[in-house]
């Protein structure tokens, strides 16, 4: 179940936080079917627009500051490896999570 760490008498009021969380707010229903497949929907929508948002956001990192500097050769390839570690990795796996969510 999706479900566990959010109890009935909590849902998304569609707001987010200063970090991009969303905030949650009571919310008191007779916990019917109906109501937990809302709440489970919304959990999963931001489950998946998080992970639209972090590979959005690793791509902006690779294609602005990752590829430019290896192309001037602006720094040695051990410091870029020290800045930005494994990020082309990190971006295939998650780039692939999100293609296996859309099905």
């Amino acid at each position: 179940d999706v479900l566990p760490a959010i109890t009935p008498q909590h849902t998304f009021n569609g707001r987010s936080d200063v970090f991009g969380s969303p905030v949650l707010h009571p919310l008191s229903f007779s916990g019917d079917r109906e109501s937990k497949m809302t709440i489970r929907q919304k959990v999963v929508k931001e489950i998946f627009d998080s992970e639209q948002t972090y590979i959005s956001q690793l791509n902006t990192i690779v294609s602005l500051y990752l590829k430019p500097i290896r192309v001037s050769c602006l720094l040695p390839s051990d410091v870029i490896t020290a800045i930005f570690n494994n990020i082309e990795g990190i971006l295939s796996v998650n780039s692939e999570l999100l293609r296996y969510m859309k099905q």
